[in-house]
């Protein structure tokens, strides 16, 4: 079930929002956001962004059909500027700590824990996670002097 929020950041006016229960079916989200972003970087973005759903269903909501998942998103076609706030109804995760284990060391091949992690902050341009880890400000540029897509 696809659902439209209306609340969006007060700081940017042309956000679009949508809502769903905690499931790890989040193809039809997906298709969504990925809608505006050119072609050639769609597999990639759709990876990076499955990652983030999937982690704030998962971990955040623990999969309560009760809790919702709500994704803000907003493009800026002259700049080539896509931005996603992806915030789950869960407690959060020590994310500095989390971050840092992800990006200083090797994440072993048996360990699935940070390896979702790991994918987004290649993927993105800017991750920030809130103070209590349960919303996450993805930020992605996609134009004349980008780096060329991991995945095609």
């Amino acid at each position: 079930m696809l659902a439209v929020v209306q609340t969006r950041p007060r700081t940017y006016t042309s956000w679009k929002s949508l809502s769903f229960p905690s499931t790890l079916n989040v193809s039809p989200f997906l298709d969504e956001l990925i809608q505006p972003i050119p072609r050639l970087w769609q597999p990639e973005i759709r990876l990076g962004l499955h990652e983030v759903l999937i982690n704030a269903a998962r971990h955040g909501n623990r999969l309560d059909p009760r809790k919702h998942v709500i994704i803000y998103y907003s493009w800026e076609q002259d700049q080539d500027l896509f931005r996603w706030i992806v915030r789950d109804q869960g407690r959060g995760f020590p994310c500095q700590q989390h971050r840092h284990r992800c990006c200083q060391q090797a994440i072993p091949e048996h360990d699935e824990s940070g390896r979702g992690v790991y994918l987004i902050l290649q993927i993105f341009d800017h991750v920030e996670w809130n103070d209590c880890g349960n919303q996450v400000y993805l930020r992605k540029f996609i134009g004349v002097g980008s780096r060329p897509p991991l995945i095609s």
